[in-house]
């Protein structure tokens, strides 16, 4: 049972062959270790899902961030800086910014 789950695991995973012997070694760990607490094969299989779902989940967890969206929210993030300076300048009114007064800071009292 257990060797034909990894066996499964092993056919749907999408990964270069360094990687994909760390996750099946890594699973052969799990099994392993759930075998000592007294879980069955069974129930590790259960707990881990369809060999899909463990596949799946595993090139989710491996997948590498797409810089484009970091690009994207640092460009953006400069447009609002440019936009919220020029209303400041231009539209804000000529009185002077009044700040409300600071709260007291709060003291322990030793004992």
């Amino acid at each position: 049972m257990k060797e034909e789950y990894i066996r499964q695991v092993k056919r749907r995973l999408s990964l270069p062959g360094k990687q994909k012997r760390e996750v099946l070694r890594d699973l052969e760990e799990i099994f392993a270790s759930g075998a000592e607490h007294g879980e069955t094969e069974q129930g590790i299989i259960q707990r881990l899902g369809t060999p899909e779902e463990y596949a799946a989940g595993i090139a989710l967890s491996l997948e590498k961030p797409r810089s484009g969206g970091k690009l994207a929210g640092l460009v953006l993030s400069c447009v609002a800086c440019v936009v919220c300076f020029g209303l400041c300048i231009l539209g804000c009114p000529r009185t002077p910014l009044v700040l409300p007064k600071a709260a007291p800071a709060f003291r322990w009292k030793a004992r």
